[in-house]
Order: structure tokens, then sequence, then C-alpha cells
């Protein structure tokens, strides 16, 4: 919104915060030796995909974890109340995440 604004001391100054709030978050929670976030589920993956925190070296293998993760529940979201409602404009960032569906009949 600032860019918009043409306030560009606030652009940088806000954006300066989020690069530091995301690596922060990627050094307490995403672990370099597994490739994965913490705790591995669904919402630990698409928490930081809605908010850009994804590593941009990692997007295709973090991408293949998470849907591996839905497939392995049956095609199942396990994201609860509160993530659920990030994954779906996830398609729109990054089209190679396709999610699987499955056709109720």
């Amino acid at each position: 919104m600032a860019r918009a604004l043409g306030r560009t001391g606030d652009y940088a100054r806000y954006t300066a915060i989020y690069d530091a709030i995301k690596i922060v978050f990627n050094e307490q929670y995403f672990d370099n030796a597994t490739n994965s976030y913490t705790y591995g589920d669904q919402t630990s993956y698409v928490f930081p995909l809605y908010l850009g925190f994804w590593p941009e070296d990692r997007k295709q293998q973090l991408t293949t974890k998470l849907l591996n993760n839905i497939k392995l529940k049956d095609v199942h979201l396990s994201t609860g109340i509160i993530a659920t409602k990030w994954i779906f404009p996830a398609p729109v960032s990054y089209t190679h995440l396709t999610l699987p569906t499955k056709r109720i009949v």
C-alpha cells in the first residue's frame, strides 16, 4: 500500500521489516537438512506459503511435500479452521501447485 501511495520511505521500511521477519521465521521453523517446516503437517507448509516465506530455491520441493501430505491423507485437507483459507489462493501464486481433488459422486 505504501508503494501504491508513493510513500517510498514507508515502503522501504516495511519491506525491511517483512524481510527480517521472513528470515527469523525460517531460521526458527525451517529445517534445511530435511527441507521441511518443523511439524511437517499441512498447516506448517501452507502458513509460510501464504505469507511468501518459502525459500525461493526450495519452492518446488516444498510444493511436492505439501501435495504428498494431502495425497497421503486420501486427498483431505488437515489444515483446520485457521489455514484452510490460505491454501486456495496458493495456485494463483504458484502455478506449479495444483491441488488434487476428488469427485463426489
